[in-house]
């Protein structure tokens, strides 16, 4: 088979795999990344002894055909992004091995050093389109803000385009838009990777399967559609398909280098083994005094007075020494007794006089001195205002209007 109907053949299982339903943890599911894996490994080092790109030359004078094999390093993050194995394993588990009840697989024990290999991924694949050229203005500048390249913080990602909310929703904005127009565009070329390539024996082939992991040749198939359109329109679609990749990449290395920060924090193996141990005794109900943490299921006894002795003791305090049960050490029951009948509280208490001078001092309540000398003020004022009204009553009745002026001194 050739090189590009090999690719052609893998680039379409990766889409299908992402495309597919299930659970990612699956032994499954990881079963089959790690064979796209082992697949990619032997495409890499078969395109590295060809020698298809050099550093001298620009992306309008490679071959078209070879153009999309710069995505190598792109495809091996989209896969090391879903990886939950041992990277460093070269075995590929299966269901059969581990029975019909194969338990899922740990989706964190490895994710961190997975996720390593993924953001070295998406840098070198970056590095590389930045050297042809490929990326824009924006893209590259983003990079090149990065303190070191191969290990750029989530800070910088997030504050390479701007500090500005309007200018990064513009980003945004702009970036989706290209993303769905990019994405239209090569729908053919995504049709042309789904669809499975046919198998071409050269004639000298016997019945014998040559199709072993190394087995490569760079002639064309004859079921390959795009040996139809010519050059720059080839050199075109690749070109696109780079563009937006590199989009993607830009994202998956934002969420990859977030993730890996929320990992740095997870607790260490030991707490989390401790935690799972205790978890357990708690489930199955084992109590004890080497895992006696204070949790119970069950409802605590009723508290029996009439017991004696150890009984009573027993029901307070556990052998462990865990109180079961608030209680009060005392030498007179009788005074508790008393306690129990009434509110249930300790109240704080205060005698009619104290709360009398409380009342006064604040002026709630007036003195009755006070109230009584304000009454007598009141009564001398009355009196002493009825008693001029009088004396000028008496005066009008000893002089009637007009008896001042009976025409004595008429002339």
């Amino acid at each position: 088979m050739s090189l590009t109907s090999r690719f052609r053949s893998f680039v379409g299982e990766v889409s299908d795999l992402q495309n597919a339903g299930g659970r990612k943890d699956s032994v499954v599911f990881q079963a089959k990344v790690s064979t796209l894996l082992k697949e990619l490994n032997h495409l890499e080092n078969f395109i590295n002894q060809l020698h298809l790109f050099s550093d001298n030359e620009t992306l309008e004078e490679i071959n078209p055909v070879y153009i999309q094999y710069l995505n190598v390093n792109y495809f091996f993050a989209r896969l090391y992004n879903l990886y939950l194995l041992n990277p460093k394993s070269n075995s590929i588990p299966s269901q059969s091995s581990l029975g019909k009840s194969a338990a899922n697989v740990d989706p964190v024990a490895f994710k961190s050093l997975n996720l390593e290999l993924c953001k070295t991924r998406l840098i070198n694949f970056l590095l590389a389109l930045q050297s042809f050229k490929a990326l824009s203005e924006g893209q590259s500048k983003r990079l090149n803000s990065f303190k070191e390249i191969l290990n750029p913080t989530y800070d910088e990602l997030v504050t390479s385009s701007g500090t500005n909310p309007a200018t990064k929703r513009a980003e945004k904005i702009e970036n989706y838009k290209l993303e769905k127009e990019l994405t239209n565009k090569l729908q053919l070329l995504d049709d042309y990777y789904k669809s499975k390539p046919v198998a071409v024996k050269n004639k000298n082939d016997n019945e014998e399967d040559d199709d072993d992991d190394d087995d490569f040749d760079l002639e064309e198939d004859d079921d390959d559609i795009f040996t139809k359109f010519d050059e720059e329109t080839l050199r075109a679609i690749y070109q696109d398909q780079l563009k937006l990749n590199a989009l993607s990449s830009f994202n998956m290395l934002e969420s990859t280098v977030m993730e890996l920060e929320v990992l740095s924090k997870r607790p260490p193996p030991s707490e989390l083994a401790l935690n799972d141990q205790r978890k357990s005794s708690f489930a199955k109900g084992q109590f004890g005094p080497e895992n006696d943490y204070g949790y119970t299921t069950k409802l605590e006894n009723v508290y029996n007075p009439n017991a004696k002795g150890n009984e009573k003791a027993s029901q307070l305090v556990s052998k462990q020494g865990k109180i079961l049960q608030p209680f009060t050490i005392t030498s007179n029951r009788q005074d508790l007794n008393k306690k129990v009948r009434g509110t249930g509280q300790v109240l704080p208490s205060m005698s009619v006089e104290e709360y009398l001078d409380y009342e006064l001092a604040n002026g709630k309540m007036v003195k009755e001195e006070a109230k009584d000398v304000q009454k007598d003020e009141d009564e001398s004022d009355n009196s002493d205002e009825e008693l001029e009204k009088r004396n000028w009553d008496d005066w009008k009745d000893d002089n009637p209007k007009g008896s001042g002026n009976t025409g004595g001194n008429i002339g």
